[in-house]
């Protein structure tokens, strides 16, 4: 009985222990946001199988390597990780990114449980690195929920704070998933940033539009019908002059912003021609680089410029939206938990139907012809 009872014992301190050299053998299935940065920075959402189900650039030079591998029909989607990271360096070195360098590194940032996969993607790194004959720094580092978080409030603007403090890691990651799936083929930023936007103020506006239908009817709502009627007049307007002054300042050949854009990158494009083809001297090179910062000066200028008149029609909108959630706040209390549901059921289509209404819109600047990088390569 003793020793039946000792195997029994021995069983039972066995299972954890099984279980912990699972857990050590390799990371947790989980969605993963990835990003890999050299100049041009790219993000990648990963599934649980850590294959790329969506990218994104995070600045210009991003949005270039997205371009060139979608004019080559190379897609980084269904990539596995490490795959994705050397497409990636490809793209670069073929472009004039990547070169050997004391001063330049790649770093690459990855969400979650992910030491195995960690390990994984820097070897590849390296092993590519060495075959390719550059020499360069390899950094690999984390995500923590906190630049998630960041990021979703940045392309779901109509989550306030509190929503997404309360969200976990794999809910916040779905919500930059499902808005990198919406923007896959808007190749500039301000494209995104407009679209960001645009989808915050237009879910708000039907919502509103939604309750404002549910209560002209109701007697004891009439006067708060009539006021929400007025400023969503209003609301409108300034939805329509932003539409506009995006226009204006980021999207059309004439705005300043877009001169000095092509300016900047037509001078860049120049000193990633010059690196491949090896024909300048390195003061040559040097004196480029001073070229070019003056040119992303003038850039920084006339982006403040352009932000600045965006700035001044959002701050009306947001004064508009916030006198009319005054007005909600008191009907509910009068029309109760059916002013919720009418909301919610507004929101949803406006989410469901917004990515199709604004490509419509504004088709002529969707679409990878519209890369700034492509005019020039």
């Amino acid at each position: 009985m003793k020793k039946l009872l000792s195997i029994l014992f021995a069983a039972v301190l066995l299972v954890p222990c099984v279980f912990l050299l699972s857990a050590c053998g390799g990371d947790k299935e989980q969605e993963r946001v990835m990003n890999v940065e050299l100049n041009p920075k790219v993000e990648f959402v990963l599934d649980k199988n850590d294959k790329v189900v969506t990218v994104n650039a995070l600045n210009d030079e991003g949005n270039r390597i997205i371009s060139i591998a979608t004019d080559a029909d190379t897609v980084f989607e269904n990539l596995e990780a490490e795959d994705a990271v050397e497409l990636f360096l490809k793209i670069s070195k073929e472009n004039g990114y990547l070169v050997s360098s004391s001063e330049d590194e790649l770093k690459v940032s990855i969400s979650g449980d992910s030491d195995k996969l960690k390990d994984s993607i820097e070897s590849a790194a390296r092993d590519y690195l060495k075959n390719a004959g550059v020499t360069l720094k390899v950094e690999i580092g984390e995500i923590n929920v906190e630049a998630i978080k960041a990021k979703v409030a940045e392309c779901m603007q109509e989550y306030t704070e509190n929503d997404l403090k309360n969200m976990s890691e794999e809910q916040l990651i779905n919500l930059l998933k499902t808005s990198r799936q919406e923007t896959k083929e808007m190749l500039t930023q301000e494209l995104k940033d407009m679209y960001y936007q645009l989808r915050a103020v237009e879910i708000n506006e039907a919502k509103f539009d939604a309750l404002l239908d549910g209560i002209k009817n109701n007697p004891l709502l009439t006067q708060y019908a009539t006021i929400i009627e007025e400023q969503l007049g209003d609301m409108q307007s300034y939805i329509d002059t932003l539409k506009t002054k995006y226009e204006e300042q980021f999207l059309s050949q004439e705005s300043v912003y877009k001169q000095k854009m092509q300016e900047f990158i037509e001078e860049k494009q120049e000193l990633l021609d010059a690196r491949l083809e090896g024909v300048k001297t390195e003061a040559e090179l040097a004196a480029q680089e001073q070229i070019i910062a003056q040119k992303q000066q003038a850039l920084e200028y006339a982006k403040t410029a352009a932000e600045g008149a965006i700035k001044v029609v959002m701050e009306s909108i947001n004064v508009t939206m916030g006198f009319i959630n005054q007005q909600l706040e008191l009907v509910n209390q009068i029309f109760g938990e059916q002013a919720n549901t009418i909301m919610n059921t507004a929101i949803n289509q406006a989410k469901a139907s917004f990515k199709d209404s604004f490509c419509n819109e504004f088709d002529a600047y969707v679409g990878n012809e519209n890369s700034y990088w492509k005019e020039n390569a």
